[in-house]
C-alpha cells in the first residue's frame, strides 16, 4: 500500500497482486498509469479477477477505457479485506501501479431542485453530487451537459454509483454518450428519497449539472354527460308549475278559452 510498482507486460498475458486493507479503513483506490500502450485494471476480493465480465470474467471493478488513458479502481468498506489486483495486457505495454488508502470521507455537493450546478472533473476522476426528491415527486430527471470532453453521467438511490453495472459496478441510471454529447437520466421515486449522482471524467472536462424532481401523474379527465335537446326540452316541460286548484284544471281552463273562441268566429261569420 502506497508504494508504487513498475513493470510491463505482454500481450494477452496478466499480473497479479495482492494488497491488505487494514480494518477500520474504508477505501482503496487502484491506478494503472504511465502507460505506453493499452493495459488494463481489474480488482476482485480475496480471488484473482477473470476479466471483462461481458466475455464471461468476473472482477468488483473494473477499468479499461482503452489507449494509454489512466485506469483506476475505487473500492469502498474495504477495510479488513483482501483484495487481488489484476493488469491485463491488451497491448504489451510498460505501466506503474498505484495503490492507496481513502479516508472515506466523500465530497457530496447537494443540489437544489431544478439548479444548475457548474464544476469540473479530471480524467478518470469523480464528482459528486446529492438531490433530496420529497415524498409526492414521482420522477427525478438529471442532465449532463456544457462539457468541453467526453463525461459520463450516472445515478443511484441511497449510495453514491461506481460506474456501468455492464462492467460489474452499480448504479440505477447511466448515459455514457460519446464527446460531448448531453447526458440524461430519468428514475422513478415513490418516497422522500436521496439520489447520488456521479460525474466521471472519461476526459478531463468543464460541465453542468441539472437534477429536477416532478409528479408525472395524469391528471384526471371529468366524463361529461350528454343530454339530448329533446330531453331537455322535455325536462323543462315537466319542471313547469302547474295550476293551482284540482288536477287537471289547467287543461279544462284551455278547453273553455277554445270554445269561446271558436264561438265568436262563428258569429261574425253569420252577421
Amino acid at each position: 500500500l502506497g508504494t508504487e510498482v513498475n513493470n510491463g507486460i505482454a500481450q494477452d498475458a496478466w499480473d497479479y497482486y495482492a494488497v491488505d486493507v487494514p480494518a477500520g479503513e474504508d477505501a482503496l483506490v487502484v491506478k494503472l498509469l504511465g502507460l505506453n500502450a493499452d493495459a488494463d485494471l481489474y480488482v476482485r476480493e480475496s480471488v484473482k479477477p477473470s476479466g471483462n465480465v461481458a466475455q464471461g470474467g468476473q472482477y468488483d471493478c473494473g477499468s479499461y477505457l482503452g489507449g494509454t488513458n489512466t485506469e483506476t479502481c475505487e473500492l469502498r468498506d474495504a477495510g479488513g479485506k483482501r483484495y487481488i489486483i489484476g493488469v491485463y495486457g491488451y497491448q504489451a505495454a510498460d505501466y506503474r501501479l498505484r495503490a492507496t488508502l481513502d479516508n472515506g470521507v466523500l465530497e457530496i455537493t447537494d443540489l437544489s431542485d431544478g439548479q444548475a450546478a457548474s464544476d469540473r472533473v479530471e480524467q478518470t476522476d469523480w464528482r459528486y453530487y446529492r438531490m433530496t426528491v420529497p415524498a409526492g415527486q414521482t420522477r427525478l430527471s438529471v442532465t449532463l451537459d456544457g462539457m468541453t470532453a467526453d463525461g459520463d453521467l450516472y445515478v443511484r438511490q441511497g449510495q453514491v454509483p461506481s460506474g456501468n453495472p455492464n462492467s460489474g459496478a452499480n448504479s440505477d441510471c447511466y448515459s455514457v454518450r460519446a464527446s460531448t454529447s448531453a447526458e440524461t437520466c430519468v428514475v422513478s421515486n415513490s418516497e422522500e428519497t436521496d439520489w447520488y449522482i456521479g460525474i466521471y471524467g472519461y476526459q478531463s472536462t468543464d460541465f453542468s449539472v441539472t437534477a429536477t424532481s416532478s409528479n408525472d401523474a395524469r391528471l384526471a379527465v371529468h366524463k361529461l354527460t350528454r343530454v339530448n335537446k329533446g330531453e331537455r326540452i322535455k325536462k323543462t316541460l315537466d319542471d313547469a308549475p302547474q295550476s293551482s286548484g284540482s288536477a287537471g284544471g289547467g287543461s279544462l281552463g284551455l278547453l273553455a278559452l277554445l270554445a269561446l273562441t271558436l264561438l265568436g268566429i262563428a258569429r261574425r261569420r253569420h252577421t
